[in-house]
């Protein structure tokens, strides 16, 4: 990994600590876990991957209401939906989640959307980071993303770009099109591609990171719940339109009769 990728992530984790961790909306918290800036990305192991724009230009977060049970934000965050049967806020031993989850139909959803979209290819240095776990990741059709539709339009389809014109970057599991892997997926409204994170999908919790360094290059990393880099990819084909406003938008569609959910711990966003 190149200096600026690595500068990129060691100076978002002050940011991603400061943000996500602290106590918001009365009774609802983000966990206790905490890191050191720039060495916990990897233990100490990927001191090299430099996160300084993460802090440089905070637009918006997004955290759980559990008196509410539901999600609430601050800055720019302020239209958010939800698409789910029931949504559940809990506290646990990882942190404050709330559990969108489906119904027993095959076509079924859960997931949420954040409508006020302010993120665009031509403001180079925007990002977003969302922390995430899918309760199973088997007959399930899922994606966490930046985008510009909602989670419940993304997860009808192994390719949003090419089926619903949309433009998105993120992440894609999906039984449906054969995933075994956590796939890096990019679509421009016309044409999709995607990349192997090289992560056997699971029940865990994780990051994903986007780093979009221009309209032509988005970084994009995949962490474990220890902020360990599991997997990352530079993406420059089949990218968002530069002008194209995109936001949060993550979420998942059934395969069979049987109900999952999507678990939202956290997600902010900025630069530009």
């Amino acid at each position: 990994m190149d200096r600026s990728a690595a500068a990129f992530l060691a100076a978002a984790l002050a940011c991603l600590t400061a943000a996500w961790l602290a106590p918001a909306y009365g009774t609802s918290n983000l966990g206790t876990v905490s890191v050191e800036a720039g060495t916990a990305v990897h233990g100490g192991a990927r001191s090299d991957i430099p996160l300084d724009r993460l802090g440089a230009s905070h637009r918006g977060a997004v955290s759980v209401d559990m008196t509410n049970n539901s999600l609430a934000g601050t800055g720019t965050a302020v239209t958010i939906t939800e698409t789910s049967t029931t949504s559940t806020a809990s506290a646990r031993a990882e942190g404050v989640r709330l559990r969108l989850t489906s119904g027993t139909v095959t076509g079924d959803q859960a997931g949420w959307t954040l409508g006020d979209r302010t993120l665009r290819g031509d403001q180079a240095g925007y990002w977003c980071a969302q922390r995430f776990r899918l309760s199973l990741a088997t007959s399930v059709r899922a994606y966490v993303s930046v985008s510009d539709t909602d989670d419940d339009v993304m997860s009808l389809t192994n390719t949003p770009a090419a089926t619903d014109a949309t433009n998105y970057v993120g992440l894609r599991f999906s039984t449906p099109a054969g995933d075994s892997n956590f796939m890096f997926a990019a679509g421009n409204g016309t044409t999709d591609t995607f990349t192997d994170s090289g992560v056997t999908a699971d029940a865990a919790v994780h990051w994903l990171v986007i780093d979009s360094v221009s309209s032509t290059e988005i970084r994009v990393y995949l962490l474990s719940d220890a902020f360990v880099v599991e997997g990352e990819a530079v993406l420059t084909t089949t990218l968002p339109g530069a002008t194209v406003p995109l936001g949060p938008a993550s979420g998942l569609e059934i395969q069979s009769g049987s109900a999952r959910s999507y678990d939202f711990y956290a997600a902010t966003f900025g630069g530009g």
